[in-house]
């Protein structure tokens, strides 16, 4: 059943207004989604006309019927931190209810293992750092098998690197790390129509972001620090998903780019290419197999993040030694 109208056009004005938050969402279809929000909050579009535009925009994959010795989970469409236009349409997830319920799964004895079907773009990143937390923590007490079917990009790869396997189906797409967020300002269209407003404030940086005010330099370089931050925190968290160095993430897996499913088997981005049921039936079959692969990489990734610390200390050690050098050199000259 479909919610009101007057709920929807609600949530609508409200995810339209927060635009000044941070995103990882591919970039091609959060333009396309904002613009059918967009329309429908300006009366453009019917609520159904709406949910099968944003049917037609991505399919949510149906999880296939399976045991109850597993838990099976869905992160699909547009990721929001809490209920939203998108999951009230049966278009996206709440990540609080993913979270709870992949928690709740990973603390029940009659699981053996999880699986979590994905087909999304991503989304907002609140609540996506614990959503990760999550997953490696619900990986440490049993395997967690994400299948890709569709897409995992930017939050979705986020959340699904810290499972204990990924798969994707041979047409997948997974990566777009990155996060972007946007400023828009009217300044200059309010003053060529002769429209002036008088933004009054309280609190040194609380007119900032206003549309009716241009982005000064310190808001512009405050903006993109909070964006670097975030991005460091989601480098950081494919690294400890995926056992790999921070760098790997950073210079091997698409820099940002959406990266086909072939490719991204190529660079260690996920780790098989199946379909939907073969992995269910896999993991159905032997979860125990999945444990000693987690065990087996986590070794791995513990021996590969050693070496890579151990080179950038020697780095370190011979520029001291050039620097040192350099010093005496100058001190024999004098």
């Amino acid at each position: 059943m479909i919610d009101s109208v007057d709920t929807l056009q609600a949530q609508a004005g409200r995810f339209l207004s927060s635009r000044r938050e941070l995103v990882a969402w591919d970039e091609d279809s959060q333009r396309r989604c904002l613009d059918l929000v967009r329309r429908f909050q300006q009366k453009a579009l019917a609520p159904d006309g709406l949910r099968a535009a944003l049917t037609s925009e991505r399919i949510g994959a149906a999880p296939p019927a399976t045991s109850s010795t597993i838990a099976l989970l869905s992160l699909v469409g547009v990721l929001m931190p809490t209920p939203s236009i998108f999951s009230l349409l049966g278009f996206g997830t709440s990540v609080r209810d993913f979270t709870s319920k992949l928690l709740a799964a990973a603390l029940d004895p009659k699981v053996k293992a999880i699986a979590v079907i994905v087909d999304s773009p991503g989304g907002s990143i609140r609540l996506i750092p614990e959503a990760a937390a999550a997953m490696r923590q619900a990986r440490g007490r049993k395997p967690v098998v994400v299948s890709v079917a569709g897409m995992a990009a930017s939050a979705a790869y986020w959340i699904a690197s810290n499972a204990t396997v990924i798969e994707a189906t041979p047409s997948a797409s997974v990566g777009a790390i990155g996060i972007v967020t946007e400023r828009v300002s009217l300044a200059r269209h309010l003053e060529q129509e002769g429209i002036d407003v008088h933004v009054i404030s309280a609190g040194k940086y609380k007119h900032e972001g206003h549309p009716a005010l241009p982005m000064s330099e310190a808001e512009g370089k405050a903006l993109q620090a909070r964006v670097d931050a975030a991005k460091q925190a989601f480098v950081a968290d494919i690294a400890a998903g995926r056992h790999v160095a921070a760098s790997s993430v950073d210079h091997g897996y698409g820099q940002g780019r959406i990266v086909e499913a072939a490719d991204a088997r190529r660079l260690g981005m996920i780790d098989r290419i199946a379909t939907v049921d073969d992995t269910i039936a896999r993991t159905l079959a032997a979860p125990a197999v999945l444990t000693a692969q987690m065990t087996a990489r986590s070794l791995q990734g513990r021996a590969s993040t050693d070496r890579a610390r151990l080179e950038q200390a020697r780095a370190e050690i011979a520029s001291h030694r050039a620097r040192l050098q350099a010093a005496r050199q100058r001190i024999e000259l004098r």
